[in-house]
């Protein structure tokens, strides 16, 4: 049982369900305590699952529908006051928005590995690893959407890239460029781009949609334009609204509906037919490499290196062999 000078604090804790970080300082201040006193406050916290907040006594804000890059970078700040952490690795979904962090990190001597979304632009980029898909992979999905609209024997119509455009998040709209590009070169190969008009928008990043109304105002996109044979998410908040909007509409088996991320309700939605595929971000080798990379670093001395994940496609086909447990 814990006995050491946070033990109130601690308590009190477990009734908040937090603690709040100006009380732990002020602890620190007026008990002159050693780093050795912090760290055992930390296990403890992680042990009871306490949270460490700036401010325990504000209301939980409600789950953000799609990425929450503020919170994001409040839990990181926090994160990096634990004198217990040996390393740390974040995804950059916002660009240019990460170089504190960074910085804190290394003045920390705590080395900083990154996945998923990339950021080019990061302070010390070139000394700290990246481990996710290129942008790139998304043209995959674009080749399989024109595949899947070739054989339906579509004569011509639209084709949409749908995306949160104003969200800033540059993965995603290099992900929609890579896509369109992508369809775009399939129906040239097949002598058939003149039949069908692509639309990403005025800079190929994508039709915008309501960030905070995805479905309805991915409902309407699709309606306004009347002959539409096919569209393609390119993250994770789009693509299960593309699903929900094929849904509504009554287009399941009559329209390639393609995204981008595999969370439990896309795989639903491709199980359903709603999504005909999706791209799987090989969530194991993300998951895992960031990880051995910082263990490299840090226990061998090895600098830092990057792993292109590239993405996989699953269709209703394959959709049950995902989620699998990887073994050894």
């Amino acid at each position: 049982m814990y006995t050491g000078p946070f033990t109130a604090l601690i308590d009190r804790g477990e009734e908040r369900g937090c603690v709040d970080l100006k009380e732990v300082d002020e602890l620190v201040q007026a008990l002159e305590l050693e780093d050795e006193d912090l760290a055992a406050l930390y296990e403890q916290l992680h042990a009871r699952h306490i949270e460490l907040r700036d401010d325990c006594t504000r209301a939980d804000a409600p789950e953000a529908p799609i990425d929450d890059y503020p919170r994001q970078l409040e839990i990181l700040n926090q994160v990096l006051q634990d004198p217990t952490i040996d390393g740390i690795a974040f995804t950059t979904g916002q660009a240019g928005a990460y170089n504190d962090i960074v910085a804190k990190a290394f003045e920390l001597g705590i080395p900083v590995a990154t996945f998923n979304s990339f950021d080019k632009g990061l302070l010390n980029r070139n000394q700290i690893s990246q481990t996710g898909q290129d942008a790139s992979a998304a043209a995959i999905g674009g080749e399989a959407m024109v595949d899947c609209i070739l054989k339906s024997g579509a004569k011509g119509g639209t084709i949409l890239f749908p995306n949160t455009t104003t969200m800033g998040n540059v993965e995603v709209n290099n992900r929609t460029i890579a896509a369109f590009n992508a369809a775009v070169a399939a129906l040239k190969k097949a002598n058939r781009l003149n039949d069908f008009k692509v639309d990403a928008g005025p800079e190929n990043i994508g039709v915008d949609v309501d960030q905070n109304n995805l479905v309805n105002s991915t409902v309407s996109l699709i309606e306004s334009r009347g002959d539409v044979v096919g569209a393609m998410a390119t993250n994770a908040a789009t693509t299960p609204a593309l699903g929900d909007a094929v849904t509504q509409l009554k287009l399941i088996g009559k329209f390639c509906s393609f995204g981008f991320d595999l969370g439990p309700k896309m795989l639903d939605q491709i199980k359903s037919g709603a999504l005909v595929g999706s791209l799987g971000q090989q969530p194991f080798l993300q998951g895992f490499y960031p990880i051995v990379q910082l263990y490299l670093q840090i226990d061998r001395g090895i600098s830092a290196a990057n792993l292109d994940t590239r993405a996989q496609l699953v269709t209703k086909d394959s959709v049950a062999t995902v989620g699998k447990r990887f073994e050894n």
